[in-house]
């Protein structure tokens, strides 16, 4: 699948001539709708923040086929796009780091367990510095698509403050001396 530059107020292909990127969209699981022509794709870039710049996003960070495999999903294509139309920073984490990209398959708000979870998960694998940066952006990119779609704003601030809440309770934890309190 290419992607399309041009568009008309519509999201569909202008008759004018296409420029495209090389993206290839193909869906090997069975159970995912392929996005399979520029019309999908000129909707959910229609619908971004900067379309130009959701298009070169998508095409960087749909390099990766572990990327590509999640941002072809029709679930994910629309909210990728407009996070990428948005934001520079989430195109480059996702290019840095594309296992990323299946945050945006999964925005459900998380609890304060749930975070304290995932960071701990990120801290067994990653250590404590890259494990605190790592999830405060992946959970920063999960809100800030959450964010764009439409979530309610207390939803918003709230899952902020619990990401906030998580890494600072790591740090203080790590940065204690053993047996004191902080």
């Amino acid at each position: 699948m290419l992607l399309p530059s041009g568009f008309d107020a519509e999201g569909t292909a202008g008759e004018a001539g296409l420029c495209y990127a090389a993206v290839n969209f193909r869906s090997y699981d069975a159970g995912v709708r392929e996005v399979s022509t520029p019309e999908e794709l000129g909707r959910a870039l229609a619908a971004a923040p900067d379309p130009e710049l959701a298009r070169i996003a998508l095409s960087r960070v749909g390099e990766d086929p572990r990327a590509r495999a999640v941002l072809e999903r029709a679930d994910v294509l629309p909210v990728a796009v407009r996070l990428l139309g948005f934001s520079t920073a989430a195109a480059d984490l996702l290019v840095r780091h594309p296992e990323e990209t299946a945050a945006l398959a999964d925005l459900r708000p998380r609890s304060r367990r749930e975070l304290d979870a995932e960071l701990a998960a990120d801290l067994e694998r990653l250590g404590p510095q890259a494990a605190l940066r790592r999830f405060r952006r992946r959970a920063m990119l999960r809100v800030a698509a959450r964010d764009l779609s439409g979530a309610p704003f207390e939803e918003v601030v709230a899952e902020i403050s619990a990401v906030a809440e998580a890494c600072l309770a790591l740090a203080c934890r790590l940065a204690a001396p053993e047996g004191l309190a902080v």
